[in-house]
């Protein structure tokens, strides 16, 4: 089966948050996206939401955003 535009448009802000360390700190690990995020990642594939949470989160290496 196939992905939904839904679940393709999470798994894309997903990576954006992993490959990008300024993304992670700004909708990382204790903020409302990151959470509704994994929570429909893992519910599209049948995992568990905390368990994904925590290996997501462990791919991702926030870097802290500084106004110049």
């Amino acid at each position: 089966m196939s992905a939904t535009k839904a679940e393709i448009a999470v798994a894309h802000v997903l990576n954006a948050i992993r490959d990008d360390g300024r993304k992670a700190y700004l909708m990382g690990l204790g903020t409302q996206t990151f959470t509704l995020l994994t929570e429909a990642y893992a519910d599209a594939k049948g995992l568990d939401a905390q368990q994904y949470r925590d290996d997501f989160w462990s791919q991702c290496n926030p870097e802290r955003v500084v106004r110049a």
